[in-house]
C-alpha cells in the first residue's frame, strides 16, 4: 500500500468538470493510475467543497478512510480555469496515463488564478498528531509520499512509522528546498514550478507504484521515467 502526505485543494464546476486539484491529488491519483493501491492521509473541510473532494478521490481509485475532517478550517478551493485553458490540458493519448485519470490529473495540476485563503503555499496543514493517529491506523504500508511541507515533529512520526514498517519513503520538496533532516534517507524529488502536462505528478506516483511492487529504488525510477516517457537530456 501507498500512503500519500497531503492535504488537497477542490476545483468548483465552472463550463467543466469539477473535482480534486492541486498537486497532492495529482500525486495520489497518478499513483493509483499506475496500478497502485492508495490512501490519502490529510486534511480537508467540512463542507461541500470536502464532501466534493471525497467523490473525486473515489473515483480516481484513491483511498480516504485516513482524511481528516476540520469544521475549523474550510477545503482549500482553487478559482475556476481560466477561459480556453481546457482545452490546452487535453489528455495526452501517447502519455501512460490516459482517459478519464489522467485527464484528473492534469486539471488538478491546472495553474489556478487565485487559491482560497485556507492554504498558505508552504505551510503544513497536519501535525505531528494527525500524522501518528492516521499511520496507526492505516497499518502495515510499503511506501509513504510526502507531498506537502512537514515540521520536525511530523517529520520525525513519518521516519519511525515508515521504519517500523520498513516502508520506502519519497519527499517531495518545493523548488530550492531540501525537506526536514528527519528524513535524510528519503528519495527527495523536487517539484518544478509547474507541471501544466502532469508529467512530475506522473514520475512520483509511477515511482511510488513500482516501490511498492517490490522493485529497489534505482529500477524503480528507471522503470517510471519509462512509463512516462522520459529520456536523458543531451550532455
Amino acid at each position: 500500500m501507498i500512503v500519500v502526505i497531503g492535504s488537497p485543494a477542490y476545483r468548483p464546476p465552472d463550463g467543466g468538470p469539477g473535482g480534486g486539484a492541486g498537486p497532492v491529488f495529482a500525486i495520489a491519483a497518478a499513483a493509483a493510475a499506475a496500478g497502485g493501491t492508495v490512501e490519502l492521509l490529510g486534511r480537508v473541510g467540512e463542507d461541500p467543497a470536502g464532501e466534493a473532494l471525497v467523490l473525486a478521490l473515489a473515483a480516481a481509485r484513491v483511498g480516504h478512510v485516513a482524511l481528516l475532517r476540520d469544521a475549523g478550517r474550510p477545503t482549500p478551493v482553487v478559482a475556476a480555469r481560466p477561459e480556453g485553458e481546457s482545452e490546452r490540458l487535453r489528455p495526452d493519448p501517447e502519455g501512460d496515463l490516459n482517459g478519464d485519470l489522467r485527464e484528473a490529473v492534469l486539471l488538478a495540476l491546472a495553474e489556478p488564478e487565485a487559491a482560497s485563503p485556507a492554504r498558505v503555499a508552504g505551510e503544513p496543514t497536519l501535525d505531528a498528531a494527525d500524522l501518528e493517529l492516521g499511520l496507526r491506523y492505516l497499518g502495515d504500508f510499503r511506501v509513504v509520499v510526502v507531498a506537502e511541507p512537514l515540521d520536525a515533529a511530523a517529520a520525525a512520526v513519518v521516519r519511525d512509522a515508515a521504519a517500523f514498517c520498513s516502508a520506502q519513503v519519497v519527499l517531495v520538496v518545493e523548488p530550492g528546498a531540501t525537506g526536514p533532516a528527519e528524513l535524510v534517507d528519503a528519495t527527495v524529488l523536487e517539484s518544478p514550478v509547474s507541471d501544466p502536462d502532469g508529467r512530475f505528478a506522473g514520475l512520483v506516483g509511477a515511482y511510488a507504484a513500482e516501490l511498492d511492487g517490490g522493485r529497489a529504488p534505482g529500477e524503480a525510477f528507471r522503470a517510471a521515467i519509462d512509463r512516462i516517457g522520459w529520456e536523458p537530456a543531451p550532455a
